[in-house]
Order: C-alpha cells, then sequence, then structure tokens
C-alpha cells in the first residue's frame, strides 16, 4: 500500500480523480485525490446492490482521469476475477483506460501456493 500511495502522489495530479477496482477508497482518502462518483466499492455484494448498469452509467456521466486495478482475492464470492463477475465494467476499463504504470510486485499465499501479483494504474485515454 505505501508504495502504491507514493506512486499515486507521484503520478496523480492532486485536481485529478481516480477510482480503485475493486475495493480501495482508502487510497483516494490518503493520496486526497477524489473518486468522482458515489462507488467507493466494486466488490460483488455492491455489484449485486447497486447494479453494474448503475455503476457503469455513473463512471461514464463523470469518468476519472485514472483507474487502478487492485489485485483481490474473490474465492468467498464464488469468482476467481474481477472480469469473472464485472465484465462490463472490466470491458469499460480496458476500453477507456490505457495502461500507465504497474505498481510493485509482491507475493502472497493463496491455495498453498505462491502467487504474484501487481497493482496497474491506467489513464483514460481521451486525456
Amino acid at each position: 500500500v505505501s508504495q502504491a500511495l507514493q506512486t499515486i502522489v507521484e503520478q496523480i495530479p492532486p485536481d485529478k480523480t481516480f477510482v480503485v477496482f475493486p475495493e480501495g477508497a482508502m487510497l483516494n482518502y490518503l493520496s486526497r485525490r477524489v473518486n468522482p462518483t458515489k462507488y467507493i466499492s466494486f466488490m460483488p455484494p455492491e455489484l449485486i446492490m447497486f447494479e453494474q448498469r448503475n455503476i457503469l452509467a455513473a463512471l461514464r456521466e463523470h469518468p476519472p482521469d485514472y483507474v487502478i486495478r487492485v489485485p483481490r482475492g474473490l474465492r468467498e464470492y464464488g469468482h476467481s476475477s474481477f472480469t469473472d463477475y464485472a465484465p462490463q465494467l472490466a470491458d469499460w476499463i480496458e476500453t477507456n483506460y490505457s495502461p500507465e504504470q504497474i505498481i510493485g510486485q509482491s507475493r502472497r499465499m493463496q491455495s498453498n501456493r505462491i502467487q504474484t501479483y501487481s497493482i496497474y494504474l491506467r489513464r483514460r485515454i481521451d486525456q
């Protein structure tokens, strides 16, 4: 988290916005950068509660300048990835944001295996 926060502060100007997928509003708070939507989590329960189409409409109406994709285990929800349960959001990100930077590379144990993961910073294409 500290490396991600440092990169955000260095790479994202204070007047620019970002959203963290599938969750990570703490990064907005700690970096003092705004999320331009009312949605702060994009986990399966929130997508069920608020509906993916409503979230997508809010993102289209107020697109963040940057998006950050963080790795998140989703086993407890019966999903393997963000793309698995939020295909429309994942496609919108892929279509509208270009890769800017990979933040760190960490390892964690999952299912008795060591997995390597990174945080991905992407910038809106129309900027």
